[in-house]
């Protein structure tokens, strides 16, 4: 699987998170054992417990750029899209901003 399926991957997962209230670390094995992410395991996980572990900080920095749009509002997929997209760039310093926006981008169409 190549980082843009992974990076998918993830954002179904944040989803399901978000539907199941489930943003508790020891659920992130559950998430993971779903798939073979074979070279990708690592930034899958590394994600997803960024955004477990950070959520009200996640999403209070949504809520300070989306003017008059609170991420409870959200649709839940682009939720999960911004989510994951936010977590890369405050979380993997292997991933530059830019391509943490773009791919975001790319999820959404």
């Amino acid at each position: 699987m190549n980082r843009k399926e992974a990076r998918d991957f993830v954002m179904q997962c944040v989803f399901q998170m978000e539907a199941q209230h489930d943003f508790e670390a020891p659920d992130i094995e559950k998430y993971l054992s779903r798939t073979d992410l074979g070279e990708n395991r690592a930034y899958a996980e590394k994600i997803l417990k960024a955004v477990s572990g950070n959520i009200e900080r996640i999403d209070t920095n949504i809520d300070n750029c989306s003017v008059g749009w609170p991420h409870w509002r959200m649709a839940k997929m682009d939720l999960a899209i911004i989510r994951v997209a936010v977590a890369e760039m405050f979380y993997c310093e292997d991933v530059p901003k830019a391509v943490s926006i773009n791919e975001a981008v790319n999820l959404a169409k």
